[in-house]
This record gives C-alpha cells, sequence and structure tokens, in this order.
C-alpha cells in the first residue's frame, strides 16, 4: 500500500471508532437519563405519600379525615399551603418538560382530580395573590384534556 492508501485507512478506520464510541456514549446517556428520571419519580412518590409531610391535607382532601377541605382553605395554615407549593413545584416542573403530563397523571392525577372538584380549593387557586400560578394552569389543562377524552376532571 502507499502512503496515501494507509492515511485513507486510517481515516476510516479513526471514523468507525469515534461513530461507535460516540453512539456507545449516546445510549449510555440515555439509560442514565432513564435511571435519574425513575429515580427522581420514586423520590416524587416517597415525599407526597410515604412522608407524613402532606398527610392530613390528603386525607382531608379524599374525606378519609373528618376534617372538611374548607377548613384548611379558611385557615391557609403551613401545611396546606406546603401541599399546594408541592403541586405548584409539580406544575412548575411539567411546564418546563421535566416532568410528562402522563409522569404527573399517572403519579398524582388522582389528587389533581380532587383539587380540580372542590370549588373552594379551585377559587383559592385561581386567586392569583396565592401564588400558584402553575398549579392553576395545569389544572386547567387537565379539565381541556378530560372533556377532550370524557374522561375526570
Amino acid at each position: 500500500m502507499t502512503m496515501n492508501e494507509w492515511t485513507v485507512v486510517k481515516d476510516i478506520a479513526t471514523f468507525l471508532v469515534a461513530s461507535t464510541a460516540a453512539l456507545v456514549a449516546a445510549f449510555g446517556y440515555r439509560k442514565n437519563a432513564k435511571t435519574r428520571r425513575a429515580e427522581f419519580l420514586c423520590q416524587l412518590h416517597k415525599a407526597f405519600f410515604e412522608e407524613k409531610t402532606y398527610k392530613d391535607v390528603r386525607r382531608a382532601l379524599d374525606g378519609t379525615s373528618g376534617i372538611a377541605i374548607a377548613a384548611f382553605v379558611a385557615g391557609e395554615s403551613d401545611e396546606f399551603t406546603d401541599f399546594l407549593n408541592f403541586f405548584e413545584l409539580v406544575a412548575y416542573l411539567r411546564r418546563q418538560n421535566n416532568l410528562s403530563f402522563e409522569d404527573v397523571q399517572s403519579l398524582l392525577g388522582y389528587y389533581l382530580d380532587l383539587l380540580n372538584q372542590d370549588a373552594t380549593l379551585r377559587q383559592y387557586i385561581r386567586d392569583p395573590r396565592h401564588g400558584f400560578e402553575e398549579l392553576n394552569a395545569l389544572l386547567d389543562i387537565m379539565i381541556r384534556k378530560a372533556a377532550e377524552t370524557g374522561g375526570h376532571s
């Protein structure tokens, strides 16, 4: 082989090795991103369902505590606003495409439906003085999607 032929072979080999390395890196990145996403969803689940932070408001919302949700709304307790701030964060993450609508619906759809169904809560969330614009927008989207599909909310 001539020097030019060796150069061409070397360039082709370099291209093939670099292309293979790039593909391996891309697949590895995608796998790691999916793993991190699943871990994040598990952390959200744990924060909302397993830790006690939101337990009383959750129980009031789904009617198992004997405490009317209107009492939480009227009292604007830290527990109540922390609960809504959790959903505000989730709504923001969804808008920023860090969470998909399907993720949000699967993980928290039941409670989002309950928020949508309680007139006192919706009025509170809609009021811009309370600062839940992201949550309000998400709840509005849920209502539109439910109307389109004939589902809940």
